[in-house]
């Protein structure tokens, strides 16, 4: 083997060892983990409104869907959060 091939393979098996330790370490998963955590709290409180006020303000009479400010405001959006 020449001393260029030789150097050629232990650059190689040095470039391969450094990525498996990388890859030992690297939390990849941490990037993204919070990028929807505001919109699902979002959705999860407006769950929890609409129970308190289905508890609360219950009646008989039948009430059209979308009339109610917080599906208005729900319909609107907030431009690029919403799903």
């Amino acid at each position: 083997m020449s001393k260029s091939l030789k150097l050629t393979l232990i650059v190689i098996i040095l470039v391969m060892l450094g990525l498996v330790i990388a890859n030992a370490f690297w939390h990849g998963d941490s990037l993204y983990k919070g990028a929807y955590a505001p919109i699902v709290e979002k959705s999860q409180l407006r769950q929890q409104e609409e129970r308190q006020s289905d508890a609360e303000d219950h009646s008989d009479e039948p009430q059209a869907p979308g009339f109610k400010e917080k599906d208005i405001d729900r319909q609107r959006g907030d431009g690029f959060s919403t799903y």
